[in-house]
């Protein structure tokens, strides 16, 4: 109910707004999947600005940089290489996600974490039938979940997972790091009023 609300009362906001701007903007209300869920978005802009290339791309890109499944994401070769002492160079904007992540888990005292991958594996919870594991099984994966077996080098952009079976998962802050990046680039583009919701986050 509350992110009807919030969805509702935006919409309303950035309609008073068109009406008291530009009134010859084209309205585009639009939705796909991706990240697992559901991404809505809408925006008032010019007719030749194309706000659904711009969205859809951007969105789909984070996430293909992001995935844990995805044999071509960054993420996923870089867990492929956990225990092998290897390091691994990461994109400009896989870097800055890092160091988001690493800045919001000193912040929060250990309670965020980007390493949960293990924990993330093991529920596997994208898979109605994986059965529910046992006591020892969740306290091995948050054995290997120690985010002293992360190693980022920010001058040289590289990432080592020193301890196997150890890995990352971006699923806290790739929702929101795609949102923010849409956003810039709608702005940047000439859009003045839209908003985007992925999953729930608005």
């Amino acid at each position: 109910m509350k992110k009807v609300l919030v969805v509702f009362l935006m919409s309303l906001l950035i309609l008073v707004a068109c009406q008291q701007d530009e009134a010859n903007l084209v309205h585009i209300n639009k939705s796909f999947v991706s990240m697992n869920t559901i991404i809505s978005y809408q925006a008032f802009a010019e007719e030749d600005i194309d706000v659904r290339s711009i969205v859809e791309e951007t969105v789909i890109s984070t996430e293909n940089m992001m995935s844990r499944t995805d044999s071509n994401s960054e993420v996923y070769r870089i867990n492929q290489q956990a225990g092998k002492n290897e390091e691994y160079t990461v994109s400009d904007d896989l870097a800055k996600v890092l160091e988001f992540s690493i800045k919001y888990h000193e912040k929060t005292n250990n309670l965020f974490r980007i390493t949960i991958y293990p924990l993330i594996e093991l529920w596997d919870i994208m898979n109605p039938d994986a059965p529910i594991p046992t006591s020892e099984q969740i306290k091995h994966a948050i054995e290997l979940s120690n985010v002293d077996y992360l190693d980022y080098n920010p001058e040289k952009k590289s990432v080592v997972i020193t301890k196997e079976g150890s890995g990352i998962d971006l699923g806290g802050i790739a929702k929101g790091y795609a949102a923010d990046l849409t956003v810039e680039r709608l702005m940047k583009s000439g859009v003045k009023h839209g908003f985007i919701s992925l999953g729930g986050g608005v």
